[in-house]
C-alpha cells in the first residue's frame, strides 16, 4: 500500500525549484504489461475479447460461463516455467498438465485443461485456458517474442498513463488477418512468429536503429523463440521511449515518457485482443463431450452425456461383436451447465460395449462397458444345463 500511495503522490504537481517533474514511468510499475499495481493489460485485453465476442454468446455459451475464470486466469503468471521465461508451454498445458509446488516441494496445483476439464474441475479447467492466454497475449510483446531478458521498467509493455497509448483497440487491425481455424494451443506460436516478422522492420525513427534484435541463433519461425537464446534490443539499450517536456503556468517543465512508436504499441495490443477472441472460440469447439456416471443394473445400462456447446450430439452404441444396435441424434437439457442428458437402455447381449458421442464439432468421446450381468445368468444357465446332463 505504501508504494501504491508514492505512486500516485508523484503524478501530483509539485513544485521543485531547478528540477523537471517526471511522472511515475520511471519507478518500477510495468511488470508484464504493467501487471502489479494497476489494472492489469492482460485482464484488459481478456475483457476486449469477450466484447468482441458478444455476437457469438449463443454459440460458446461455455466461455461466458466461465468469463470471470477466464479473466483471472489471463493475469496468471504461473505459466512460465520460471519467473524469467518469456514464454510457455502451452501445448502441454492443454494435453498434459505443469505442475506448482510450494516452498516445501509439494504438489500446490497443476495446471491443465483437460485434465481438469475431465475431472469435471470446470472452474480450474477454465482458469487454466486463461493461462494459455495469458501466454499467447505475451508473445505480442516483442521482448517475450524475441526472448529479450528485460526490466519489469521495459519502455514497450511499461504503464503510460495515457488514453491513446494504452487503449486497447481491435479495430485498427483486420479480424481476417489473424486465422479462424487454428487449434486454441497454436495461437501462441502465430503471435510469437507475426511478432518477431515485424520486429525485423520496427526500427527507431530518431536513430534508424532497430528497437528489438533477435539473436543470430534464433530458432526458424514456426519454433517457440522463447526456449532459443536470447536476444537484445537494438544498440544495447531500451529506446522504445521518449520523454517530452512542456512548461506549466507556474513555469515549471512537466515531463511525460511517450513510445517513440505508438503505431507498434497500439498494433500488438489489437493483435493481442483478436488472437485471444479466436483462441476462445477455438477452446469452446476443442472441449470433448463427456461420458460419465456409467451404471449397469441387471441388463439395463445407464449412463449421462456432458457437454460445453452443442445443444444435440449423436450417440452410438455398438456390440464388440460389430453389431451396432443404438445411433441416436438426442437434445441436450440445456437449463444449466453443463448441457446433460441421462441415457437408459436395455442391453440384448452379454459382453462388451463400445459407447460413443460425437458433439456439433466432431469431437469424440469413448469408452467400454460390460454387460456382466447377462454374463453371469448365462454362465449360471450352462451350469445348471451340465449338472442336468450329467
Amino acid at each position: 500500500m505504501l508504494i501504491i500511495t508514492i505512486i500516485f503522490t508523484s503524478h501530483l504537481l509539485v513544485s521543485q525549484e531547478n528540477s523537471n517533474k517526471i511522472y511515475p514511468q520511471d519507478l518500477n510499475t510495468s511488470n508484464k504489461w504493467w501487471s502489479i499495481f494497476f489494472a492489469s493489460v492482460h485482464k484488459k485485453i481478456t475483457k476486449k475479447a469477450f466484447e468482441m465476442l458478444e455476437k457469438y454468446k449463443n454459440e460458446f455459451p461455455d466461455i461466458f460461463y466461465f468469463k470471470n475464470d477466464i479473466i483471472d486466469g489471463s493475469s496468471d503468471e504461473n505459466g512460465h516455467p520460471t519467473p524469467e521465461h518469456c514464454g510457455g508451454d502451452v501445448y502441454s498445458i492443454w494435453f498434459s498438465s505443469k505442475i506448482i509446488y510450494d516452498s516445501n516441494n509439494n504438489i500446490k496445483r497443476s495446471i491443465s485443461v483437460l485434465r481438469n476439464y475431465q475431472k469435471m474441475n470446470f472452474n480450474e479447467a477454465y482458469e487454466n485456458i486463461g493461462v494459455i492466454v495469458h501466454l499467447t497475449q505475451d508473445q505480442a510483446v516483442p521482448p517475450h517474442a524475441l526472448n529479450i531478458l528485460h526490466p519489469y521498467w521495459d519502455q514497450f509493455e511499461r504503464y503510460y498513463f495515457d488514453k491513446e497509448f494504452d487503449e486497447v483497440d481491435p479495430s485498427v487491425i483486420d479480424e481476417s488477418y489473424i486465422p479462424d481455424n487454428l487449434n486454441p494451443w497454436e495461437y501462441y506460436q502465430w503471435v510469437c512468429d507475426d511478432t518477431r516478422k515485424n520486429a525485423r522492420q520496427w526500427k527507431d525513427p530518431q536513430t534508424g536503429e532497430l528497437y528489438w534484435v533477435e539473436s543470430k541463433d534464433a530458432p526458424p519461425l514456426g519454433k517457440d523463440a522463447t526456449y532459443g537464446p536470447h536476444g537484445s534490443y537494438g544498440g544495447e539499450k531500451d529506446h522504445f521511449g521518449k520523454y517530452e517536456c512542456t512548461q506549466n503556468i507556474y513555469g515549471e517543465n512537466e515531463c511525460r515518457f511517450f513510445p517513440k512508436s505508438p503505431k507498434i504499441r497500439r498494433r500488438q495490443l489489437a493483435i493481442s485482443a483478436v488472437a485471444t477472441m479466436k483462441l476462445l472460440k477455438s477452446a469452446s469447439k476443442s472441449l470433448p463431450p463427456l461420458i460419465r456416471d456409467i451404471r449397469i443394473k441387471d441388463d439395463i445400462l445407464s449412463f449421462n452425456i456432458y457437454e460445453n456447446r452443442c445443444q444435440f450430439v449423436e450417440y452410438r452404441i455398438s456390440h464388440y461383436n460389430g453389431k451396432e444396435f443404438e445411433n441416436k441424434k438426442i437434445d441436450l437439457e440445456t437449463n444449466s451447465f453443463p448441457y446433460s442428458k441421462t441415457i437408459n437402455l436395455k442391453l440384448p447381449l452379454k459382453g462388451r460395449y463400445l459407447i460413443e458421442i460425437t458433439d456439433c464439432d466432431g469431437k469424440k468421446e469413448k469408452t467400454e462397458v460390460t454387460n456382466a450381468y447377462l454374463e453371469n445368468i448365462e454362465e449360471k444357465i450352462e451350469k445348471i444345463k451340465n449338472t442336468i446332463f450329467q
